[in-house]
């Protein structure tokens, strides 16, 4: 605007001076426009509402007081249509609570939660447990991601139905969702239930109220109207239709600081100051004498101004029929994108069907700050959102990097544009260059816990995200997957329309369903839905971030120290090798654990030097991520990449020949092993627990060998020996222990488990089919079992062996899905390779490592209800959290065999 000042100086003369005048008040009116800001209200007979603009294309960071701008760059979110953007506004996106609505705008937000209580219990449930803390049964039964879900939840006698529906997007409505509740009681055991909503921003300390507007006394049952008004959506009101109920209903308004307040606001009238006004309506369901149905639908109405009319909300005979429209609709895009039915039965399907719906309905908005731990410094990063599946709604309801690749393979079947979207969420959240932090630069946090609702559910210890810490990066499969679906849509959609028109029309405007915002057609048998984003101009901006992501994970996990110890293992040497750099000798177990390979308790060297060991795992995600990010340039026909695909290709090709010929492979064998200081002759023993303190006062714990006479070792820094701690029963605290031998050469460590076949399963060993062959033997006899390939043979000497007491072993036996994922990936393809002995073997493990898995999953969904975070390798037994739709719904892409 300021530039129209300037132009008008003593050579424009008047008329250039008026001209600047007239231009700059026509800029100012479009800028604060509300149809450019976006921050009014639509019309309550239009169903296009105002969105969020697009997340920063600036990326910042914080030292100690000020931000700083870091780098300015295309962002590839602004690849979306407005009218996915409008689509996508509002839905299930608070995955922690067993029914939470919000919208998808930030800082400011609406939010709405469900809270029950049955009669005789203590407690009431609103966020998702496990184990005896849940309901014996809840989830999605089914969720397409953009308009509908249906949940069922079962609690003790009652069941709850919980119903989230948008209205058809060619049908203009007053309305912008709905939520359905039904409450089913038997006689005599009623329901206590509350509805609450949340409107404002956590980190204000103005409230913006929410109005009551009582029911008109010629409603034939209760109708409670309240009004409010957001940034984002402008004036709105929200309408409770108690269809069936008829006794009291009660409400309070209250405040709070923040989203993880609002349940002890609604439950135990505390009211604390802070930017959210929260408003619970409450009733108890339920008849003495006779079963009973109660159901509530809770509509959300745009406004034009808060004195505006509210107008009538559809009644319920209307909201059913859609409920049922929207099922079938589901049922139909699902056999036509997976096309389970000819090999699977009803049950069977309707297993996949929960996998792929709590998948979906695990997405999740979130909000904040990531805390980062440096080395040298603590810093936070300027608050951001994030739209990302999550493992576990009720364990791990937060964003984990390796965990989403896995998330989003699948969903890219589903929803390319869901899919991408997420994507472009986590590759928009990679840090540039930052003061205080420079070993952040490209850097993408293993774990994003955004807001105070997802911190409230994590311990202290694990809140901070190392900046040194790489994570594997599937991303990139995700990122691939649903770059082809998206294409493959885009070329499908061509060809109909070329059939339809005779050729005419045949370009495809857009980029593969640019402002198509009907999810891909539900209810067609096309499947593999998506639309709304330009693909072209989102993958470019993409590969573009992803490469340099890709480019500091090498850094990261290369080895520091390259004049370190020389491997001379066949007749090759290499002194270029790649680890995780986390593992810590003073965790006090069994096995220092290795979190940020995603495989934990993973044995590795039994002597913890990160700068001399080597990890077969992190060079082949070296070596793999350069062959993707190579493949996704070549597709990409404008990316700003600064490398060429000849370059990457040349870079993963040598870190493969360092795999194959600098120490790692065992021929005898057949698997790749790492390398470090190991003492394979040690034993296992059990140990004190001992506490040492530093001269600050801060204390770490210790194990000491029963059998070792003196004094604790106390390490260096903690030099005190306070006490031998109590296991809190009356006995001493006892923890496991490796005691290594006196030699303890650099050598490989020949565990026999996951790691052994990474190459194989990330396919780096095309070109040697001599080394595919030793490897798939080495699968067949060491990993595969009746469930699926165990993550540590039997054989094993460290195979079931917990890492402290009341630490279960958590990769050192059991079945976890991603790997077995990523096996049958490879052996569908090498069912087709050019050895005959390749082939034949391949084709033997892809059938019966398959049928095991969908027996297995499938079975213990059939006995349980659930879906697994891992499988016990000897029984089937699902094991640990539960329910676990994260990766472990890639059980739908395996029973589709859609893994290209």
């Amino acid at each position: 605007i300021w530039f129209f000042f300037l132009v008008a100086d003593d050579k424009a003369g008047p008329t250039g001076f008026a001209i600047s005048v007239a231009v700059t008040a026509v800029l100012m009116y479009y800028r604060l426009s509300p149809a450019f800001t976006g921050t009014t209200s639509s019309s309550p007979t239009s169903t296009s509402h105002p969105v969020p603009a697009n997340p920063l294309t600036e990326t910042h960071c914080k030292d100690s007081t000020n931000w700083h701008t870091l780098v300015k760059e295309e962002n590839p979110l602004g690849a979306f249509s407005d009218e996915y953007k409008a689509e996508m506004l509002w839905g299930t996106y608070r995955p922690q609570a067993y029914f939470g609505l919000r919208s998808r705008t930030s800082p400011d937000f609406f939010a709405m939660g469900l809270m029950w209580k049955g009669n005789g219990d203590a407690n009431w449930r609103h966020s998702a447990q496990e184990g005896n803390d849940s309901p014996q049964q809840w989830g999605w039964q089914q969720h397409d991601g953009r308009r509908f879900g249906r949940q069922v939840i079962k609690d003790g006698q009652a069941e709850l139905t919980t119903v989230f529906l948008k209205p058809e997007p060619d049908k203009r409505s007053s309305w912008s969702w709905v939520a359905s509740i039904d409450v089913n009681t038997p006689a005599g055991s009623p329901v206590d239930w509350k509805m609450y909503m949340a409107n404002g921003e956590e980190t204000s300390a103005d409230i913006p109220t929410l109005k009551l507007t009582p029911a008109s006394s010629g409603d034939k049952h209760g109708t409670h109207v309240w009004k409010g008004f957001s940034n984002h959506f402008g004036h709105f009101a929200v309408v409770f239709d108690f269809v069936t109920h008829k006794g009291k209903v009660g409400s309070k308004v209250q405040s709070c600081a923040n989203e993880a307040e609002i349940e002890k606001a609604v439950l135990e009238n505390a009211q604390t100051s802070g930017g959210l006004s929260v408003v619970s309506v409450s009733a108890r369901f339920g008849n003495k004498k006779k079963n009973s149905q109660t159901r509530v639908n809770v509509f959300f109405v745009p406004l034009d101004s808060a004195d505006a009319d509210v107008p009538p909300v559809p009644p319920d005979t209307e909201v059913q029929t859609a409920i049922q429209n929207r099922k079938q609709a589901f049922h139909a895009k699902f056999a036509g994108t997976f096309g389970l039915s000819g090999e699977f039965d009803a049950k069977q399907v309707s297993a996949a069907e929960f996998s792929l719906s709590n998948l979906v309905g695990g997405m999740g908005y979130f909000y904040g700050s990531v805390q980062i731990d440096g080395k040298s410094s603590s810093s936070q990063v300027e608050p951001s959102a994030l739209f990302t599946a999550c493992p576990s709604r009720a364990f791990f309801p937060r964003g984990f990097l390796w965990d989403e690749g896995f998330h989003m393979a699948v969903l890219a079947r589903w929803d390319y544009a869901i899919a991408l979207d997420s994507v472009g969420h986590w590759l928009g959240s990679a840090m540039r260059q930052c003061t205080g932090v420079p070993q952040a630069g490209g850097w993408i946090p293993r774990e994003q816990i955004l807001g105070a609702y997802a911190i409230s559910r994590v311990p202290d210890w694990a809140l901070s995200q190392d900046v040194g810490v790489a994570n594997p990066p599937t991303l990139l499969m995700a990122l691939q997957d649903a770059l082809a679906a998206a294409r493959k849509a885009a070329k499908r959609e061509k060809r109909e329309r070329e059939a339809k028109h005779g050729g005419e029309g045949a370009g495809s405007s857009g980029g593969g369903g640019v402002g198509s915002s009907g999810g891909g057609g539900v209810g067609s048998s096309g499947g593999g839905g998506g639309g709304g984003v330009d693909v072209e101009q989102f993958a470019a901006a993409a590969v573009s971030r992803a490469e340099k992501w890709v480019k500091w994970l090498e850094m990261r996990l290369r080895r520091n120290d390259l004049s370190g110890p020389t491997v001379k293992l066949n007749n090759s040497t290499s002194r270029t090798y790649y680890r995780w750099s986390d593992r810590k000798s003073d965790d006090s177990r069994l096995h220092p654990n290795t979190l940020s390979s995603g495989l934990d308790d993973y044995p590795r060297a039994s002597r913890v030097n990160v700068e001399e060991e080597a990890h077969v795992d992190a060079a082949s995600w070296v070596a793999w991520s350069h062959k993707t990010l190579s493949s996704l340039l070549s597709s990409s026909s404008s990316s700003s990449s600064s490398s060429s695909a000849q370059e990457l290709d040349a870079r993963a090709n040598v870190v493969v020949d360092m795999l194959q010929k600098g120490g790692h492979f065992d021929s005898s064998v057949g698997g790749f092993f790492d390398l470090g200081r190991h003492s394979e002759n040690g034993k296992f023993t059990t140990a004190y627990v001992f506490r040492c303190q530093a001269q600050n006062g801060k204390t770490t714990d210790i194990s000491m060998p029963m059998d070792q006479r003196g004094p604790p070792p106390c390490p260096r820094q903690f030099p005190k020996p306070l006490y031998p701690l109590g296991d809190g029963q009356g006995g001493m605290l006892m923890r496991p222990l490796y005691v290594e031998s006196a030699k303890r050469p650099y050598r490989r460590v020949p565990r026999l488990g996951y790691v052994a076949i990474f190459p194989l399963i990330l396919g780096l060993l095309d070109h040697d089919a001599a080394q595919v062959l030793l490897q798939l033997k080495f699968m067949k006899q060491h990993l595969l079992g009746p469930h699926g390939l165990r993550s540590l043979s039997q054989k094993d000497k460290f195979y079931n062996r917990e890492n402290a007491p009341g630490d279960a072993p958590y990769w050192r036996g059991p079945i976890w899905m991603p790997i077995n994922y990523l096996a049958l990936r490879q052996l569908h393809r090498y069912r087709a390779h050019s050895s005959a002995a390749v082939k034949e073997l391949a084709s033997e493990l892809y059938q019966n490592l398959r049928t095991a898995l969908i027996n297995t999953v499938l079975g213990e969904y059939s006995k349980t209800g659930w879906v697994y975070e891992q499988y016990n390798d000897k029984t089937g037994r699902g094991q640990k959290s539960r329910p676990f739709t994260g990766w472990t719904a890639t059980i739908v892409t395996i029973m589709a065999e859609a893994y290209d």
